[in-house]
């Protein structure tokens, strides 16, 4: 029932919080079509106010996606971006 993207098994899925990144907006989301978390895209969101919406994929790879193998063999759908001081960190799960 996602209000901002609807219908769409690929990217409406949230796959972790959104994050402010150079004073931009992104959002991942998990891409669960044809079965639940094979990859996950990333989106800047170019418009949000109360009655709109807008944004971007940032690229048509994946951030992440599952391997075949290991510990995220069957899915992989989840990314926590974080900053810490001056450095990125980031947490994944995955399905094995």
């Amino acid at each position: 029932m996602n209000p901002i993207v609807k219908l769409n098994k690929h990217i409406s899925r949230p796959a972790g919080r959104v994050i402010i990144y150079n004073d931009r907006l992104y959002r991942f989301a998990q891409d669960d079509e044809p079965t639940y978390g094979i990859q996950v895209f990333g989106f800047e969101i170019t418009l949000l106010t109360e009655i709109a919406y807008e944004e971007k994929i940032i690229s048509e790879k994946p951030i992440i996606r599952f391997s075949g193998k290991g510990w995220n063999a069957n899915g992989m759908h989840q990314i926590d971006a974080i900053k810490v001081g001056k450095r990125w960190i980031a947490v994944v799960d995955g399905k094995n």
